[in-house]
């Protein structure tokens, strides 16, 4: 299958949930530490308006503090800060097991970075 990506920064997390609700985006990654609201509100926001999309979240939270802020949000998993190669290697593995399970379907609309 073939995967597209691409990159997008915008200082402000409101401005970011603008330009994604107007795209079909298959992956966010975002930093817990955001200018103008918290992350969880910027996730529920997002889950509201793309429920699809695959959310990622940088975030130097503990396992089980991490497990109690996003829990129910549909966050595939926590990056640590910074994030490690071994990180984004676990998400690829994980979106091409997804992939294979869709069929070897694209998947990968895009991903877009906060």
């Amino acid at each position: 299958h073939r995967t597209q990506a691409g990159l997008a920064w915008d200082g402000r997390a409101a401005d970011a949930l603008k330009v994604l609700a107007s795209k079909t985006i298959d992956l966010v990654i975002v930093h817990e530490d955001l200018p103008d609201m918290s992350c969880r509100v910027f996730v529920e926001k997002l889950v509201q308006t793309n429920p699809f999309t695959d959310c990622v979240v940088v975030s130097g939270l503990s396992a089980g503090e991490f497990h109690e802020v996003y829990e129910g949000l549909g966050v595939v998993m926590q990056f640590a800060d910074p994030p490690k190669q071994e990180s984004l290697d676990a998400l690829v593995d994980h979106l091409d097991r997804i992939a294979s399970i869709a069929g070897g379907q694209d998947i990968s609309g895009g991903a877009v970075g906060i």
